[in-house]
């Protein structure tokens, strides 16, 4: 329920307008791989289908190695015609990023705090909320890491210098580092708060994507929503499929 939460509100502030359909056949093939969340073992899925507007996102929980709490993970491979080929060049293109899903695998051995209403905030000392670290992950898949390339169209540096950032931001935003481009510098505050897709987490801190996170989304390709109610066919339907017995981001 919580991770189906998180989606929401990906789905309530962004749209990608028509995400379309990747079906094989015809010698036009692709694979989706990542570690199966729950045992790290690599999964590569072969041509699967994918319906218009969704996005498909498997998850697990296993001991993530070191500090680890979280982890986001996606690779792709296509072989195939023409159009074929300008499908996936499309959606993974230098100025639009649309979301081919992947997996999110939660440490298990890290104490969660399962909000049972996000709607509303308590304590959680000792804990780490499942709700913001899971909103974070899906924001990796969407497209907030430097493996798509809108996104490190964007990066100048250990900046990011997208338009709509800079505009918000004043001038180019800082990363996290040369070695870790998929995040903001640690402690960013946009809004008057901490921004989600920084790479740390607290005990007892909630977070939610601030006006420089949905900036960002909007720089690669992204439309932000800004009525109240928005039509559900223009919306990504994000699927979560737990990988409960079964079953290239990271969170510190």
């Amino acid at each position: 329920a919580l991770l189906n939460d998180a989606a929401s509100v990906f789905e309530n502030d962004l749209t990608t307008g028509n995400l379309g359909a990747i079906t094989p056949g015809g010698g036009n093939t692709w694979s989706l791989s990542f570690p199966n969340p729950s045992t790290g073992v690599n999964v590569t899925l072969n041509n699967p289908v994918v319906a218009p507007n969704a996005i498909t996102i498997y998850v697990g929980a296993r001991d993530l190695p070191g500090v680890l709490i979280g982890s986001s993970s996606y690779q792709y491979s296509f072989f195939g015609n023409s159009s074929w080929v300008n499908l996936f060049q499309t959606r993974d293109s230098q100025t639009s990023f649309g979301s081919f899903g992947g997996a999110i695998a939660f440490d298990s051995l890290t104490p969660w705090y399962f909000d049972t209403d996000p709607l509303t905030l308590e304590s959680f000392p000792g804990d780490y909320d499942f709700y913001s670290v899971a909103e974070h992950e899906i924001g990796h898949l969407l497209g907030f890491t430097d493996g798509a390339n809108a996104f490190n169209a964007k990066v100048s540096g250990t900046q990011f210098v997208g338009s709509h950032v800079e505009a918000l931001f004043g001038g180019p935003a800082p990363l996290a580092g040369a070695s870790d481009l998929d995040h903001w510098q640690q402690g960013l505050v946009s809004g008057g708060q901490e921004v989600l897709m920084d790479p740390t987490f607290f005990f007892n801190q909630r977070k939610t994507p601030t006006p420089l996170d949905l900036a960002a989304f909007q720089d690669i390709g992204y439309t932000l929503i800004t009525v109240p109610e928005p039509t559900t066919a223009s919306l990504v339907a994000l699927t979560v499929v737990a990988f409960v017995v079964m079953s290239r981001r990271r969170v510190h």
